[in-house]
């Protein structure tokens, strides 16, 4: 059985930025763990203006539109400038007591990440969403083509 690949696969490196201020939200998510009991506390910020260069996206797949938002985080972030923060909030999950959120929060304010990881919070994920219309400005675009040899599935492999 002959395999043979000839598909091109288009990748491309985009700088993507909103058109309209307020519209990137950047979220720092934080764990905890005492005993059997897990705790999570999520940093929320927006930002009034900012760009990402994001890399291995296909061709034509970002929504300028962007109704939804795009989750820039789930590709590959090269570059990213963020300006002005504009609102900080911060969000627990139901079990975290009103204790522990005064604490955190206090300890966010005075020390940031090491405050907060001295207190045993550990940096969980990080989210990254543009909403709204976007400028998608293409800098990159790679073509990148299968092997077009045609070679032979191993004697003894599936399918026989």
């Amino acid at each position: 059985m002959a395999i043979t690949g000839e598909e091109k696969i288009m990748s491309c490196v985009y700088k993507v930025s909103t058109e309209h201020k307020k519209s990137i939200i950047h979220t720092e998510i934080f764990r905890k763990t005492i005993g059997d009991e897990k705790y999570e506390a999520r940093i929320e910020q927006t930002w009034r203006w900012g760009y990402a260069i994001i890399s291995d996206v296909e061709k034509d797949s970002i929504d300028l539109e962007n109704p939804d938002g795009l989750l820039v985080s789930d590709y590959i972030i090269e570059d990213q400038d963020l300006d002005d923060g504009v609102a900080l909030w911060f969000y627990y999950s139901d079990n975290v007591t009103d204790e522990m959120k005064k604490e955190f929060e206090s300890v966010w304010e005075e020390d940031g990440y090491s405050g907060v990881e001295e207190k045993d919070w550990s940096m969980w994920d990080t989210e990254l969403v543009f909403i709204g219309p976007l400028e998608v400005e293409l800098l990159e675009e790679t073509e990148d083509e299968e092997d077009d040899e045609e070679t032979d599935a191993p004697k003894g492999t599936w399918p026989f």
